[in-house]
């Protein structure tokens, strides 16, 4: 995958709207690695609408208790092929993620990757995906699908790793990086990231790159 990250203003008017297509679900982390997917029924039409701007990201149908059960109750929606996370009581870092859905990418096998920001200040994270409407977006091409980061003063996209039903999450460090990549085989790829400027080797861009290169990322 290019290392380039494109500059877009603004994003496709399809994401400005509510867009209709089918989806599946999992309740937890646990059927989602045993890929236990509840489609919802033909009859259900399933929306996806920006709500708030930043990561703000919401799943309708209409059906009170469905609407209920998808904001408060489910976990993973795969919509149009894409994974997204319900952040509702999960944190990173220390801080909240969020209480609505946000883009994310099965790691490995039964893994989550999920990219949000990490507030300079140490204020609140803010998450940047395909709900964000905001100028200066960059799009990071990715498998077929694409994770929006929004680079700003008070924040920095980053990377975290879902593994269980653990409301914790871990963000993906330098270490980290440098573990995963100590392989001998890997060899070339440890020298790239290592000679990557140093302030930026945590960020969302340059973690997803390195992790697409050796094929851990998948859109479900």
């Amino acid at each position: 995958m290019s290392r380039r990250i494109y500059l877009m203003l603004v994003l496709l008017i399809a994401l400005s709207a509510s867009v209709v297509a089918q989806a599946r679900y999992c309740l937890s982390y646990e059927d989602f690695k045993n890929d236990k997917w509840v489609t919802l029924d033909d009859s259900v039409t399933v929306t996806l609408e920006n709500t708030g701007g930043l990561g703000d990201l919401s799943f309708k149908t209409g059906d009170k208790d469905m609407d209920k059960l998808l904001k408060k109750e489910v976990r993973f929606i795969v919509y149009n092929d894409v994974l997204f996370v319900n952040n509702r009581k999960l944190k990173g870092k220390g801080v909240s993620l969020g209480k609505n859905y946000t883009q994310a990418f099965r790691y490995g096998k039964d893994s989550v990757c999920v990219v949000g920001s990490r507030s300079v200040k140490g204020g609140k994270v803010a998450l940047y995906f395909a709900g964000n409407l905001a100028a200066n977006l960059l799009l990071v091409p990715l498998t077929g699908t694409s994770v929006i980061v929004a680079p700003t003063k008070e924040a920095k996209p980053v990377c975290y790793l879902m593994t269980s039903d653990k409301r914790k999450l871990s963000m993906i460090t330098d270490d980290y990086m440098e573990q995963l990549l100590a392989d001998k085989s890997l060899s070339e790829s440890l020298y790239k990231y290592k000679n990557e400027e140093k302030k930026k080797r945590e960020t969302a861009d340059v973690i997803l790159k390195y992790l697409s290169d050796l094929n851990l990322l998948k859109p479900y």
